[in-house]
């Protein structure tokens, strides 16, 4: 492909992969772990995080066996983090994996350009390299082979389009929880039970100044709900 005229790249239709980044910390480690997930699938769906997201908590496991805790943080785009889909999949997946406690902050909008977008761009110039000296990456698996490599400190991950499927959860009628958009801090200590707030706090206590106090969210009310009209 890096022989073509320029017409050829500005169409549409070229085949796309998803990249999703970021950085982990574990414990009282201060080292910076920087990952990122990359897919065949276009999807950025709760579903398709959730199966980014997977091999990654999977690799914090097994580095770290007796973690109980993990705190989130990103920005709050309305069609994948900060959304009842990714609220559900957060709370069903920290149950799943036995968390005593997790939280999912997100930053104010124009929060500025963080480490997650240091390594996207860092991938990108690699493979940027690696075309301009005639090597074509059309899949995932390409792309993987390129940047994969003993001296890189990005952890890269592998998904598949069949990773991302098995997350889907479009068959559940959630409600959403009341001012989703006003809410900075979710918080999951029980499955099918979220806490929430309009300011991100490290603390799970009620607190009196205004947008800290936590407010309840059940999804096991919706649930039910669902199943019982459709018995009908």
């Amino acid at each position: 492909m890096h022989t073509e005229i320029q017409s050829m790249h500005l169409r549409a239709s070229q085949k796309q992969l998803t990249l999703h980044t970021g950085v982990y910390y574990t414990g009282m480690d201060d080292e910076a772990h920087t990952f990122c997930t990359v897919s065949d699938s276009l999807q950025h769906s709760p579903s398709a995080i959730w199966a980014y997201l997977t091999p990654v908590l999977d690799r914090i496991k097994a580095e770290v066996s007796d973690v109980d805790t993990i705190n989130f943080y990103s920005d709050g785009p309305a069609t994948q983090y900060r959304q009842k889909g990714n609220f559900y999949l957060f709370n069903k997946e920290m149950a799943d994996r036995n968390m005593k406690q997790a939280t999912w902050n997100f930053h104010e909008t124009s929060h500025g350009i963080g480490v997650p977008d240091g390594v996207g761009g860092s991938l990108k110039r690699t493979e940027n390299m690696s075309v301009l000296h005639g090597k074509d990456i059309t899949t995932a698996t390409d792309f993987v082979k390129t940047v994969k490599t003993p001296d890189s400190k990005i952890r890269i991950f592998q998904v598949t389009e069949e990773d991302v499927k098995s997350k889907i959860i479009e068959k559940l009628k959630l409600q959403p929880i009341p001012g989703t958009m006003k809410i900075h801090q979710i918080l999951s200590v029980k499955r099918g039970e979220l806490w929430y707030r309009d300011l991100s706090y490290n603390s799970m206590e009620v607190h009196e100044h205004q947008g800290q106090h936590l407010k309840f969210f059940s999804f096991w009310k919706v649930i039910m709900l669902y199943s019982i009209c459709s018995l009908h």
